[in-house]
C-alpha cells in the first residue's frame, strides 16, 4: 500500500473482532501528524453500526462528556430518538448572545426567572450531582463542583451557576442560606448579617477569618463545598485558626486550596461562660447537630463542668460554641498534627 502523498504506517486488521473493521495509521508527508482510517463492513441496521462507533469513540477521547454532548446535540444525531422510541426527541436553544440571555433573565419575589423566546417561568434548583455548563459564563461544570444548586429553566434548559445567580442578583445569596435548615436554628444566635458572603479557596478563605477574629473571639463559617455543606465555629490561636473544641477533637481546620467554594462568615453575639449549673433549663444546640448529652458526657469525662456558648432568652436555648482551653496544651496539639 503506497501513496504519493501518505505513508502507511499500520495497518491492523480487526475482521475476526466485534467491531469487525480494519484500523489504518498513516502520516502526511512531511508532516507530524499521524491519522487514522476505519474502513467497516457493512450493516442492514446503520444506525446500530454508528452506535457501536459512537461507544468506540467515547472510549478513546479524552473528554467523553464534551464528546457526547457536542455529537448528540450540535450534530442533531438520531440515535437520541432512536433508542428512546422518540419519546425524547433533540431540542434545539434558539440562538442568541450572553447579552441577550442575560436580559431576560429576571429576579421576583419568588425566585429567578427565564423568559428566553418564551413566557416568563420560574427557574428551578438543581443538585450539581452531573456536569453542566451556565449559559452565562460558559464555564463546564463537573459534578459536585459545587455545594449550591445551580438554577435551570425547564422549559428552554437556560442553566445558572451560582457564582453568576448570585453576581446577578445579590438576594440569592439570602435565598441560598434560608433554603438550608441550619440557618433558621442558628440565626437568634447571630448578630445582623453575616460578615462576608463570597466566593473562595481555602487560602483566600483563612486570610479573611484572621481577619474576623482581629475583632471577635469566636466566628461562624459556613462553607459550601463540592463535599457537602460544614458549619464550623473557629477562633484564633497566635497565627493559627483552629476549629472550637480543639483540644477535645484534635481536629485541624482543613482547607481546600484548589476548589472554590461559596463561604458565609458570620459574627456571633457576645459569648459567655457558663458553668453546668446554670443551663440546666436551657436546650442546648451544637453546630454539627451533635446530641448535648454526648458532648457533656466527653467533658465530664475531662473534669470539664463549663462550656463557652450564646444564649437566646426568648427561646431559652443555648448555642454551644467552646471551653475554656488552656493555649499551651492547643501548641502542643498543633505541633504533634
Amino acid at each position: 500500500m503506497k501513496h504519493s502523498e501518505y505513508e502507511i504506517i499500520r495497518v491492523k486488521i480487526k475482521l475476526n473482532e466485534s467491531t469487525r473493521d480494519i484500523l489504518i495509521n498513516y502520516r502526511c508527508r512531511g508532516s507530524f501528524l499521524i491519522g487514522e482510517m476505519q474502513l467497516a463492513l457493512g450493516s442492514k441496521d446503520v444506525l446500530n453500526e454508528s452506535f457501536c462507533h459512537y461507544l468506540y469513540e467515547l472510549q478513546r477521547s479524552l473528554f467523553p462528556v464534551l464528546y457526547e454532548v457536542s455529537s448528540q446535540i450540535v450534530s442533531h444525531d438520531t440515535r437520541i430518538t432512536y433508542f428512546n422510541n422518540e419519546a425524547h426527541a433533540p431540542k434545539f436553544k434558539p440562538r442568541g448572545s450572553r447579552e441577550d440571555i442575560n436580559n431576560q433573565i429576571t429576579y421576583r419575589q419568588q425566585g429567578m426567572h427565564c423568559g428566553w423566546k418564551h413566557e416568563q417561568s420560574l427557574m428551578t434548583y438543581h443538585v450539581n450531582s452531573v456536569p453542566f455548563c451556565c449559559s452565562l459564563c460558559s464555564k463546564f461544570f463537573g459534578a459536585y463542583n459545587f455545594g449550591l444548586e445551580f438554577l435551570k429553566c425547564d422549559v428552554c434548559g437556560v442553566k445558572l451557576c451560582p457564582k453568576c445567580a448570585i453576581q446577578k442578583e445579590k438576594t440569592m445569596e439570602n435565598t441560598y442560606i434560608s433554603r438550608h435548615v441550619h440557618w433558621k436554628s442558628i440565626q437568634p444566635f447571630l448578630k445582623d448579617e453575616p460578615l462576608d458572603c463570597s466566593f473562595a479557596n481555602g487560602k483566600e478563605l483563612t486570610r479573611k477569618l484572621k481577619l474576623a477574629l482581629e475583632h471577635n473571639p469566636y466566628v461562624l463559617v459556613m462553607m459550601f463545598t463540592y463535599a457537602g455543606m460544614k458549619f464550623l465555629a473557629v477562633k484564633k490561636h497566635k497565627n493559627d485558626v483552629v476549629e472550637t473544641f480543639f483540644t477535645l477533637y484534635e481536629r485541624q481546620l482543613a482547607l481546600d486550596d484548589t476548589h472554590e467554594s461559596w463561604n458565609c462568615i458570620m459574627i456571633p453575639t457576645v459569648p459567655q461562660t457558663y458553668s453546668f449549673r446554670n443551663i440546666g433549663l436551657l436546650a442546648k444546640l451544637t453546630l454539627d447537630d451533635q446530641p448535648w448529652y454526648n458532648l457533656e458526657k466527653k467533658l465530664e469525662n475531662r473534669q470539664i463542668d463549663s462550656v463557652v456558648g450564646v444564649v437566646d432568652n426568648r427561646s431559652k436555648k443555648m448555642l454551644v460554641l467552646d471551653v475554656q482551653e488552656d493555649p499551651e496544651i492547643i501548641e502542643q496539639k498543633i505541633s504533634c498534627l
